[in-house]
């Protein structure tokens, strides 16, 4: 099991709902709370997804955020690199 849970969040982009929507290897997880406070409508995924969509972000007219969890830890904050480098900090 991964040391992190990855999240996408549309951000209300249909075409980002849509391709996630369509994969049986994602879950969708409406109304998650995150460290700034606010509720996110997103979809749990594993890093490789999260790649994926970095790499196709441009040419498919993606736009969304993703979000990052510790395992054990209830805290959910955005992931602010284009790159995936989780700091062990």
């Amino acid at each position: 099991m991964s040391e992190f849970i990855w999240y996408i969040a549309p951000n209300g982009c249909p075409i980002t709902n849509q391709n996630l929507s369509q994969r049986h290897d994602v879950e969708a997880c409406p109304g998650m709370r995150c460290a700034d406070r606010r509720e996110r409508d997103m979809w749990r995924c594993s890093e490789e997804v999260v790649k994926e969509f970095q790499q196709a972000k441009a040419a498919l007219g993606m736009t969304f955020q993703v979000f990052v969890q510790r395992a054990g830890v209830k805290v959910i904050f955005p992931y602010v690199s284009d790159k995936i480098e989780v700091s062990e900090e």
